[in-house]
C-alpha cells in the first residue's frame, strides 16, 4: 500500500496516521504471506498455514484502519471538504481492490492446503 497524504485540517492528523498504519499492516501482511509461500514450497504445510494466519490478521487490521478512515472523513464534525473525502475514498477503494485480490488468493490457498 502506498503512503497516503491529503490536504486536511490541522487536527485531522489521525487520517494520515491511519493511512500510514494501514500501509504498515499491509506490508507486514505481505511479508508474512511471502514467508508462508516459502513454507508451502518447502513442504511445511502446517507452518505455512500458521504464518498465513498471521498475514490474514495484518490484512484485517489494515482493512479496519480503512473503515475508520472512511468514518472519520465522512463525519461532518471533522470538517473534511468534498475533495478530501473523494481523495480519501479513492485511495481506500484502490487499497481495498488490492486487498480483496490477496484475500481471494489466501482463501483459495487455505482451502487447498490448510483444511
Amino acid at each position: 500500500l502506498a503512503v497516503f497524504l491529503i490536504a486536511q485540517p490541522a487536527a485531522a492528523d489521525p487520517i494520515a496516521d491511519l493511512s500510514n498504519q494501514a500501509g504498515d499492516e499491509a506490508d507486514a501482511g505481505k511479508s508474512r504471506l511471502e514467508a508462508a509461500d516459502w513454507q508451502f514450497r518447502d513442504g511445511n504445510v502446517q507452518e505455512g498455514c500458521r504464518i498465513m494466519e498471521q498475514a490474514r490478521v495484518h490484512y484485517e487490521t489494515a482493512e479496519n484502519d480503512m473503515k475508520v478512515m472512511d468514518d472519520m472523513v465522512h463525519d461532518p464534525a471533522n470538517g473534511y471538504s468534498d475533495d478530501d473525502q473523494q481523495k480519501t475514498m479513492d485511495w481506500i477503494h484502490e487499497q481495498q481492490d488490492t486487498l480483496n485480490d490477496i484475500a481471494g488468493k489466501m482463501s483459495q490457498t487455505y482451502f487447498e492446503k490448510c483444511q
